[in-house]
């Protein structure tokens, strides 16, 4: 979708060239290289050189040094193009941390522990392809387990927001007693005159649904759609805080509306949490019985 907003509205002929990397890294994880690796191409020119293929989406290959590997929560390794933890091999590249100065156990137990330290545990989720293209869909605890299927929350907000009436989109989990999970989304129209209702009306709530279905397959189907304006929590970074909507809709289901939740000190607009607990009680008080385990939307 960027690359082809970059050519119609922008400099035609523009790539999007994305890369990975963490602060423990120390340097790109993953990125496409502009110019030949001298140690790999040397029989290539540099004035001959094409430019690898660009993936929109992706955040290249593996840079040298780096072993990046897709494990499943066992630490095994799962099939090109399926979704999984983005892990690191050891040793990492000299550019990366080799531990914490004066407190090993720390390091250990922060990126070592979860796969018994075979892997580093770089905290994102994502897919690597045949040819070895890394796409980073989200952070780990952001993914939703539907029926046995891991959802990445990023993947499906991408969905939504090609809607043309969509400004903005987060998605999470929220229980559901048939299949564990089931995504749910708060959405901000682009539209000047915003609608005051939680609940969106039924042909748009019907487009985003196919729109849903269409790009990421029917296990993706939304549980619900709250609509609303200024009620996306966020830090002054930008990250969207989908724990602190997710405990607001959990809270909800076990009509618990006005349950304080917690949220972080680095919050852009603590009040953001007010509106959205506002929209979540209005959303499920009218939806009632029909709503309180989710299960009737996700069948439509």
């Amino acid at each position: 979708m960027y690359q082809d907003l970059i050519g119609r509205y922008g400099a035609p002929g523009a790539l999007v060239i994305d890369n990975w990397w963490s602060s423990e890294s120390g340097s790109p994880i993953s990125g496409i290289s502009l110019v030949p690796h001298a140690g790999s191409n040397r029989r290539h020119p540099n004035r001959d050189y094409k430019i690898p293929q660009i993936k929109p989406g992706s955040a290249g290959k593996a840079m040298p040094g780096f072993d990046v590997r897709c494990v499943d929560d066992n630490g095994v390794e799962v099939k090109r193009g399926k979704m999984g933890n983005i892990v690191l091999g050891i040793p990492l590249a000299p550019t990366g941390f080799a531990t914490l100065w004066n407190d090993e156990t720390r390091f250990y137990n922060s990126y070592l522990k979860r796969f018994d330290g075979k892997w580093v545990d770089t905290g994102d989720a994502g897919m690597i392809d045949a040819e070895g293209y890394i796409s980073i869909m989200s952070r780990s605890d952001d993914l939703i387990n539907t029926a046995g299927h891991r959802l990445s929350t990023g993947s499906i907000e991408q969905a939504i927001t090609t809607h043309p009436l969509i400004a903005e989109a987060s998605v999470v989990g929220v229980p559901d007693a048939l299949k564990g999970q089931l995504p749910f989304a708060f959405i901000t129209l682009l539209t000047p005159d915003h609608p005051t209702s939680a609940i969106p009306d039924a042909q748009l709530f019907g487009e985003i649904q196919q729109r849903v279905r269409k790009q990421i397959g029917g296990i993706a189907t939304l549980g619900g759609i709250i609509q609303g304006k200024g009620m996306i929590p966020k830090t002054r970074s930008g990250k969207t805080l989908r724990r602190v909507l997710r405990e607001l809709v959990e809270n909800a289901v076990h009509e618990e509306y006005e349950r304080e939740v917690q949220y972080p000190a680095t919050i852009e607009d603590a009040s953001v949490i007010s509106v959205a607990r506002q929209k979540v009680s209005e959303y499920f008080r009218q939806r009632g019985a029909a709503h309180k385990a989710i299960e009737a939307r996700a069948k439509l």
